[in-house]
Order: structure tokens, then sequence, then C-alpha cells
């Protein structure tokens, strides 16, 4: 794992060894926060995927989200053990035009700004739980160190000094230094990526294999016909 001194470290010696005197150790850890956001935000990391439960209240149909929700991904009626529809604010604008307000099992929510509203307003208590993208907290203490996968933190170093070249307006460097974090990335999965190929290879089955006898030979073991072998 790489703590943001060691990080500031490596980004002070990538962008020339800048006096400190110059390029203060909080501008480096500026741009290292900015990029350890960014990396944080945009790819899927569990460290960043957060589950919260909250329980509704009779005739309300609006709810806050937690401060630290950046994208909710998914809401469950947990009591009825069914999931709940995105609806768009279309569906909000026809419901209130209705005479009266018809209370039941809510089917749908809206997001908007900082709550959520449920449709229909709940007639009574449910447990609702929400699945939210999260933010990386900021590195402020020389020993703080990034939540996501230490492979990923060489990454964070990388988009951190073309952040650096871009403000200092170096058009050459910055364009250098983007495409080496690009080159970076293209290959790069994420631990949700490798999972999810763990589970698409654990659910594949191979007809032509399941059929065929073992055998061994030579102390070796194979399968199949003869010819298979060669």
């Amino acid at each position: 794992m790489a703590t943001l001194n060691e990080m500031r470290l490596e980004l002070r010696t990538k962008v020339g060894s800048p006096n400190p005197l110059d390029t203060p150790n909080a501008t480096l850890d500026r741009f290292i926060n900015e990029a350890y956001r960014e990396i944080g935000t945009k790819h899927p990391f569990h460290e960043t995927r957060c589950i919260a439960t909250m329980s509704t209240v009779s005739g309300t149909s609006r709810y806050n989200l937690p401060d630290d929700c950046v994208a909710l991904r998914a809401v469950w009626d947990s009591t009825n053990g069914r999931k709940l529809r995105k609806a768009g604010a279309r569906m909000l604008a026809e419901r209130s035009r209705g005479a009266t307000e018809r209370y039941s099992q809510p089917t749908h929510y809206i997001r908007a700004g900082r709550y959520i509203e449920l449709l229909s307003a709940p007639d009574g208590l449910y447990s609702l739980t929400i699945y939210y993208n999260t933010h990386v907290a900021t590195l402020v203490e020389d020993d703080d160190e990034p939540v996501i996968p230490a492979t990923w933190h060489p990454g964070i170093v990388l988009l951190a000094r073309y952040k650096y070249w871009d403000e200092f307006y170096d058009v050459n460097k910055a364009q250098y230094s983007f495409n080496a974090y690009k080159l970076w990335l293209a290959d790069k999965p994420s631990e949700m990526d490798m999972e999810k190929a763990a589970d698409l290879d654990s659910s594949v089955e191979l007809p032509t294999l399941r059929d065929h006898q073992w055998r061994h030979d030579s102390g070796r073991a194979w399968h199949g016909s003869d010819e298979d072998r060669y």
C-alpha cells in the first residue's frame, strides 16, 4: 500500500523534482487527491460502494439520501422483498394530477438532488435498502492510504502528473503524461471486473468435456478420444 507521503515523493520525482519552496507539498497533495477522487469515482471498487437502510413513515414520500451518496444504484423494499423501479419526473407529475393522494406499498422511486421520492407514498412502516456509490475521503496525513486496491496506486500518481503539467500549461508534458496514464489504464481490470470474470468462468459448462471419460496415461490425466491427444 502506498501512503500519501510515498505518492507525493514519487510525484515530485516524476515532475522534475521542483523546489519545495516553489511547489510545496500542499500543491502536490491537491493533484494526488484530484486524481484519487477521479479514479475512485470512475471505476468500480467495492470500497466505494455502500449499502444503507432506512425506514419509511406512513404518508411521507420524500426521504433524504446519505450525505456521502454520489450515485444511487438501486433501492429495495426489504419488507416485501422487491426492488423498486426508477421513475422519471413525468410519472411524478402525472401522479400529482390526481384529486387525492393514495397511500400504498411503494413500487417506484425518483432521485432528485439529495433525496428520493417514493411512488406511491407508503401506507405504513417499510424497511428500505439502498445501494449507492460513495466518494473517497481526502488524503491529509502523510501516512494516509487510498482505500482502493494497491494495484491502482501507481495510476493515482500517473494521473496526478498529468494534472500537474496541465495546470502549469506545459502542453507537451501534459500530453505525454496523459498518454502514459491511458496506456497504463488500458488493460487494468478492477477487482469487480476480475470477480465478474471469475463468476462467468464458474458458470460455464463445457458439453464436450461433460460426456468424456477421464483416463490416465503415463501418470498424466487426460480426457477424450485418442484422436484428441494429437
